[in-house]
């Protein structure tokens, strides 16, 4: 038994790792495409293919892992590594919450009782009930990885707040269904670079991000991205507000 899920747990990791490369690079070709164009929208996609592949091997890793210690009759919380298992299953619904979204806003985007449906207010509802368990887990139970926890607890609220902003208000601006559909894409880019560079590219940094700056593989993209998703916008509501004019 223990050999059977061993391979279960090889298998996981390994298309973990192939769809997080191929997302990687799949990010920057709707990014830099003509916006609708047919590559656009086959790059993204498959992008979305390679977050929800993410999401799927993440929760299934954790509830593996959990269930093998229950079977045992351990508690997981006893784990030395439970803190990050949290962690990786809060990262697992936040993606697969966005790729959903994100592919939604823009399928329903004239289409508001369509994008209404009960399946957007539980994810609405589960995002925000996401930060409230990593906070609860990161307050009861100490461990290393509570830096972790209470810095990204905030981004299942953030999730939360946006997509329950725009069902009830879809039409506050022009165009409002593209900049969620672009800062949802945005946010997923910057969970597949900070995931890079905090465990791909460790050995490359190590020796040098010690200290303080071991957040910085962290807070980086997340400083990038945010400061990138600001000036798109502002450059697509500048060149949108010319063109009325």
């Amino acid at each position: 038994m223990e050999l059977v899920m061993e391979l279960i747990m090889a298998v996981l990791r390994r298309a973990h790792v192939v769809a997080g490369a191929c997302g990687l690079l799949l990010f920057w070709l709707p990014i830099f495409s003509r916006k609708g164009a047919p590559l656009h929208r086959r790059a993204g996609r498959y992008f979305l293919i390679c977050v929800q592949v993410i999401g799927v091997t993440s929760l299934a890793s954790v509830a593996l892992r959990m269930g093998t210690e229950l079977m045992q009759g351990r508690s997981p919380s006893a784990l030395p590594l439970f803190g990050f298992m949290v962690l990786l299953a809060y990262l697992g619904v936040t993606v697969l919450v966005s790729a959903w979204y994100m592919r939604h806003v823009l399928r329903y985007k004239t289409d508001l009782q369509g994008l209404r449906r009960p399946m957007a207010w539980a994810l609405v509802a589960i995002s925000a009930a996401s930060s409230v368990v990593l906070l609860a887990v990161a307050i009861g139970l100490p461990s290393s990885a509570n830096v972790l926890l209470y810095a990204l607890s905030p981004l299942g609220l953030l999730n939360s707040w946006t997509m329950r902003r725009h069902l009830r208000q879809p039409e506050r601006e022009p165009r409002a269904w593209f900049f969620e559909h672009m800062g949802h894409g945005i946010g997923l880019g910057i969970a597949f670079h900070a995931a890079f560079f905090v465990f791909g590219a460790r050995a490359a940094f190590d020796q040098w991000l010690v200290g303080f700056w071991g957040v910085l593989p962290w807070l980086a993209p997340v400083l990038i991205g945010v400061t990138a998703n600001i000036l798109w916008e502002r450059h697509y509501r500048r060149r949108w507000a010319q063109a009325l004019t």
